[in-house]
């Protein structure tokens, strides 16, 4: 057909697991090679894939239409799509095809996108009978701003086939999350969380595996697992891995080509070791071995405070880490061996096991290699922050950084951010409003909403009781804390072109102070922060605004600081009521 000629091409995926979906006749109109096909399961349009307007409403209509040449870019908006009902049906990556997902559906550039907002989810559980693989990629394509969830089997599949993944969420598949054999792969910027089986496994002699700034946590087994490939693992966490059956490790690298790469990472509490590594050649001579280069990690608390590693040394391979040490059970031991290593306690901001940024004066701050360069460890740390800050690199997957000229507390953490999530927003004022006026079981009044982490006040009256001393202290220095944002959480953000949040809801809410260097090695649950309804939040703000109107009327002290709080919640209450019109 000519450019611009309609003609009538019936395209069959199939792949090795079997056909991947039923036949489809799709008018195909190629204008060019470089076209983008548009897909949103919302659009009411042509259905033909041209723009948001007439996008495609099915993603397998478009893979198809690349299949067979017409465009080798696919934007696909925020929603909910699957393969097919067939349990065998899958979405087919084509070779040289790149999958976009995390638009809202009126973008006119990649960059205006922004999945974590936007989620584009591509699920195996649309039917009761699950599909086995949810996607399967194929030579040199790639995946870019999914959640991929429910497989059977595999989360993403890739045999003989080259490719990336970015910008995904890869989770809670029933035995692999992200599996490939004989191809060099790239994962980058993804969270593999909450999957049966394995997080990552690669295997393929002669093949390259590379994991930048991922979060790998809650894999059955392992987290990652590499056999004969070889790997680079930087700037990632691998965390709370391995706790299925009689545990595993976080990191298994088995008989690598070559020598395996793992820097910049931050590898604790999995059930296991942190790292298993084995070389089975035929020779004997432990100088013969692909060892893997490790520098620049922190292994923590692995293997319930035992041994951190297995089937090496940690005292002779690895360089310029914090490693724990069973004999140093309470991290107190800052002295450096010969391989520049130290077992204290790294000092993570937080107490809550899914939050491993650093406080602002850990000890792995500028503790890293000081020959290594941005060509070493990249650009940029688990967040998108500069990677490299006063010339040295820290120890782990998270550069401290400063949101001004001075490095502080308040750029990591703030002691009122109850869900450890970088933001102070309506989730803890919310928290904040249900225990109004409650007290302490063991005094006079109505103990059931008492929290003791809304007990900001602890001086005279307010001692007992959540009540305006304790208002008065969660909004001090207003515009210092509430819409404040912790620097890595707005690094996040800002990896993406996003528009301006509303207030209420969508986070674009604060920043935090840090805490000091956490002390105990106790993993100490996040204190359970539960969003409340916006119209019990309403009803909440204006019970209290009726408290603080009461006490202008009655008393004449402070009044001034009353009446900076009335406008606070007046303020809040005005956005939350323009958030929910």
């Amino acid at each position: 057909a000519e450019p611009g000629m309609p003609m009538r091409n019936r395209a069959v995926l199939t792949s090795s697991l079997g056909p991947v979906s039923a036949e489809w006749t799709t008018r195909v109109c190629c204008w060019s090679m470089e076209e983008v096909i548009y897909v949103d399961c919302r659009a009411k349009g042509a259905d033909v894939g041209t723009s948001w307007r007439d996008a495609y409403t099915d993603l397998q209509r478009a893979l198809a239409r690349a299949a067979v040449g017409c465009g080798c870019e696919i934007w696909v908006a925020q929603g909910e799509y699957d393969p097919g009902r067939l349990p065998e049906e899958t979405f087919v990556i084509p070779a040289g095809v790149r999958v976009y997902g995390g638009f809202a559906g009126n973008e006119s550039s990649r960059q205006q996108r922004n999945p974590k907002k936007y989620q584009t989810i591509l699920t195996g559980a649309a039917d009761a009978e699950r599909n086995e693989t949810v996607v399967r990629m194929s030579n040199n394509s790639s995946l870019d701003g999914f959640t991929i969830t429910e497989a059977v089997s595999y989360g993403i599949y890739g045999n003989e086939a080259d490719f990336t993944v970015e910008n995904c969420r890869v989770v809670n598949n029933q035995q692999y999350g992200i599996c490939a054999q004989n191809g060099d792969v790239a994962i980058k910027w993804c969270e593999i969380m909450n999957n049966g089986l394995y997080g990552i496994y690669h295997a393929g002699e002669g093949y390259a595996l590379t994991i930048d700034k991922c979060r790998i946590v809650q894999s059955g087994r392992y987290g990652i697992y590499n056999r004969f490939s070889t790997p680079t693992i930087n700037n990632s966490i691998v965390s709370r891995n391995g706790y299925l059956e009689q545990g595993f490790y976080g990191i298994r690298i088995s008989n690598p080509t070559y020598n395996p790469r793992v820097f910049c990472n931050t590898i604790v509490y999995n059930k296991l070791e942190g790292i298993f590594f084995a070389d089975n050649g035929t020779t004997i001579d432990p100088n013969d071995k692909n060892w893997p280069d490790i520098q620049n990690c922190i292994l923590w608390y692995n293997n319930s405070g035992g041994m951190q590693v297995a089937g090496f040394d940690a005292n002779t391979l690895p360089q310029y880490c914090c490693i724990y040490n069973p004999a140093d059970p309470n991290g107190t031991d800052y002295t450096l061996n010969a391989r520049n290593n130290f077992s204290g306690n790294p000092g993570f901001a937080y107490g809550d096991p899914n939050n491993l940024h650093l406080a602002w004066n850990s000890p792995c701050k500028d503790r890293g290699n000081p020959y290594h360069t941005i060509d070493d460890v990249g650009l940029s740390d688990m967040d998108g922050e500069e990677r490299i800050v006063d010339n040295r690199v820290d120890i782990g997957a998270d550069e401290i950084c400063s949101c001004d000229e001075d490095l502080s507390e308040d750029d990591i953490r703030h002691p009122l951010d109850w869900d450890s999530d970088g933001v102070i927003n309506n989730i803890q004022f919310g928290e904040f409003s249900r225990a109004w006026l409650s007290c302490e079981p063991n005094f006079p009044g109505d103990p059931n909403n008492w929290n003791p982490v809304c007990n900001l006040d602890k001086t005279g009256d307010s001692e007992h009781k959540i009540d305006l001393g304790d208002l008065a202290v969660f909004c001090e220095n207003n515009p210092q804390v509430w819409l404040w944002r912790a620097c890595w959480e707005q690094a996040q953000m800002n990896r993406f072109e996003l528009i301006a949040c509303s207030m209420i809801g969508e986070g674009g809410e604060s920043m935090r102070m840090a805490m000091p260097i956490m002390e105990s090695r106790e993993i100490t649950p996040a204190q359970e922060v539960v969003e409340l309804d916006p119209d019990v939040l309403e009803e909440n703000i204006l019970l209290i605004l009726e408290e603080i109107s009461k006490s202008l009327s009655e008393e004449t002290e402070n009044l001034d600081a009353r009446y900076e709080i009335k406008a606070f919640l007046e303020d809040l209450l005005r956005d939350l009521q323009n958030n929910k019109g």
